[in-house]
């Protein structure tokens, strides 16, 4: 710990007016500094490996998982980390990586399947490059439009088999498409899948002129149903070590729906059999989380108070110029706490609070109205039973709520001076 406080200071700007939107910041401006530079060095050994792939033998498969998890709980900046992971991508990689667009479960359709989106992306971006060349009467562009169509239709035979999928979406789809003339043909179909997935992504690849795609999952966590088919999907899938793959969300979470997943399998056996099943869960569950999130890849988005306590962080506010701390100070002055020992129990409660309950109370905290200095905690307080619209009318009415709270929460034995 004396190494880390005699370091230099790493200085970080927060701008609190960009911060009220999710966007790709640079490194001088992101809060997550350390953990930017950690995943740049993950993505930078991925792609450094590639030219030294070799899958001329039949024996060597291109099967890896190296997703990129990015765990944090909710307000932490992990919409944000990403973009700003993709735009410092784009710009060292500029000849070599194509990104995607991110994708969100949440924004998603009820029908839509996960690798389909995928696809499409890819598609989308292929057809967009053999149009450019067509313009421009490039090479060969009707072949490789030819070429691009018998790869998509190979993969298609296959996708019928996708767990989750609606299949009568596509029962009447193109017979080149989706009718094989025998049910082997779709039996070694589905089982191609994952290689013919991997062809097809050194395809696009070689028609754009690229090294490796991004690939980006945000919130993946939210929605256990389309969480789960994401984790296969990557599991089964991507696997093509030409894919730099983003996870974000909360471990915990994931750990839940793998849980979940796994006690459905084994639900009908349970009931047979009186045997307590915990244990086989427990080993089921870590052993899918190492195997497809694995452990070294993953990233812990922190509270800026671990990371002025593990890095010496030093967070400016661009707006007024002070120190985080400094700023912090103010606002509990105004509140009539003077006390620096007192402060210092506040200051480092806030500090470890979400990044986006910190930006919204500091952008708030100057205004006259009270509400714009509570609105952060309103939700909190609403869930707790407090009547904040009576609480805000009157100073009366507040010391009533308050008492209220801490009456019936028996808080009053050690928060009777609403220290944190």
């Amino acid at each position: 710990m004396s190494n880390n406080q005699e370091s230099p200071k790493n200085q970080i700007t927060i701008c609190l007016e960009k911060s009220k939107y999710a966007h790709g910041f640079d490194s001088k401006e992101n809060v997550h500094a350390n953990n930017f530079e950690r995943v740049m060095n993950i993505v930078k050994k991925q792609v450094s490996k590639l030219d030294c792939s070799n899958t001329d033998s039949f024996f060597s498969v291109e099967h890896q998982y190296n997703t990129i998890s990015i765990f944090g709980g909710r307000g932490t900046g992990k919409t944000t980390f990403i973009l700003s992971i993709l735009r410092d991508i784009e710009q060292k990689y500029k000849d070599e990586a194509q990104i995607l667009n991110i994708v969100d479960p949440t924004q998603m359709e009820e029908k839509e399947h996960i690798f389909l989106v995928i696809l499409s992306l890819i598609d989308n971006v292929v057809r967009e490059k053999i149009e450019q060349k067509k313009k421009m009467a490039a090479g060969d562009s009707c072949c490789e439009e030819r070429g691009w169509n018998h790869k998509l239709s190979s993969l298609a035979k296959g996708l019928p088999t996708l767990d989750g999928l609606n299949k009568s979406q596509y029962e009447n789809w193109d017979d080149n498409w989706y009718i094989v003339e025998s049910g082997i043909n779709n039996v070694k179909s589905a089982y191609d899948l994952e290689k013919n997935f991997h062809e097809l992504v050194d395809e696009a690849l070689r028609i754009i002129g690229k090294k490796f795609f991004v690939l980006a999952f945000d919130d993946t966590d939210v929605d256990f149903s389309k969480g789960w088919h994401i984790l296969e999907t990557i599991r089964k899938y991507l696997t093509s070590p030409k894919l730099v793959i983003f996870l974000s969300g909360n471990l915990t979470l994931y750990s839940f729906n793998v849980r979940l997943q796994q006690w459905k399998q084994i639900k009908e056996l349970k009931d047979f059999e009186g045997h307590d099943y915990k244990s086989q869960v427990n080993q089921l569950e870590g052993q899918y989380l190492l195997k497809v999130l694995k452990p070294e890849n993953r990233i812990q988005l922190r509270s800026l108070l671990d990371y002025k306590r593990t890095y010496n962080t030093s967070y400016i506010i661009k707006e007024n110029g002070k120190e985080i701390g400094d700023a912090y100070s103010d606002l509990l002055v105004r509140l009539g706490i003077h006390r620096s020992s007192t402060q210092r129990t506040f200051i480092d409660y806030l500090l470890g609070l979400s990044i986006r309950s910190q930006i919204s109370i500091l952008s708030d905290y100057t205004e006259p109205d009270i509400m714009s200095q509570i609105n952060v905690y309103v939700s909190r307080m609403m869930a707790a039973g407090i009547d904040v619209d009576l609480a805000v009318k009157n100073p009366v009415f507040t010391l009533i709520s308050i008492v209220d709270y801490l009456a019936k929460s028996n808080l009053f034995p050690h928060s009777y001076l609403l220290i944190p």
